[in-house]
């Protein structure tokens, strides 16, 4: 192999070490800027190429949330400073943002647990609200798990459905760090005389009430985080 094959295999495997760095989030632009000195040598400029952020607006996620639906990472060229060619040797990859445009949606309140066979509960389970492609749920039958399209398994409450409408995803939040995404798929009778919402969690019985205690999952001062606002 010829010094000038040699010259282009290295300078070839320096790109791409500066590429997969910088994706991985270790070089800034100016750190790959700083390679500029090296590689001038052959009479060519690694450059930096700025990525575009997209911004993208969701109503049912509350106001209070941005998401990064994907993270840009910026891009590579080589300027060949006799010919001025600029060659894109990696191109970037642009940032896309969602941000909620929905209610805000953080509220204090208290969680409490129910079964089934609670007092007003149908006898098989049934919930008031329907599956997201029009199904009947049931506690006893389809347990108390419900598998979202977009967050995946998650536990299920009720709630007031006057505020809270069916399929809205709720990230639990107790004040000693325990948390978890449920949806609301029922409807809650009861309210809380001091302002705060109440919410009840589904377990598989309303007689084993040993169980709403052991788990550590209900609670007095709970954080409800609404992250989707219905189906």
């Amino acid at each position: 192999m010829n010094i000038g094959l040699l010259g282009i295999l290295a300078k070839w495997i320096t790109l791409l070490t500066v590429s997969v760095i910088s994706n991985l989030g270790g070089y800034s632009e100016n750190s790959i800027l700083a390679k500029n000195d090296i590689l001038t040598k052959n009479g060519e400029m690694v450059n930096s190429i700025e990525y575009k952020t997209v911004t993208q607006y969701n109503s049912k996620v509350p106001s209070n949330i941005t998401n990064i639906v994907q993270k840009g990472n910026v891009g590579l060229s080589i300027l060949n400073n006799a010919t001025k060619e600029v060659t894109v040797v990696d191109a970037p990859v642009e940032e896309i943002v969602e941000k909620g445009t929905g209610a805000y949606g953080i509220y204090k309140g208290k969680l409490v647990g129910y079964g089934p066979d609670c007092k007003g509960c149908s006898s098989e389970g049934y919930l008031s609200c329907k599956t997201e492609s029009g199904n009947k749920f049931s506690l006893k039958y389809d347990g108390i798990y419900y598998d979202d399209d977009e967050y995946g398994k998650v536990r299920i409450l009720a709630a007031d459905r006057s505020k809270f409408k069916c399929g809205t995803i709720i990230k639990v939040e107790k004040s000693d760090g325990v948390s978890f995404l449920a949806v609301v798929m029922d409807t809650i009778g009861t309210k809380l005389k001091d302002g705060r919402e109440l919410m009840d969690l589904a377990y598989p019985s309303q007689e084993d009430k040993t169980v709403f205690a052991a788990d550590g999952l209900v609670g007095n001062n709970v954080t409800f985080n609404v992250q989707r606002w219905g189906w």
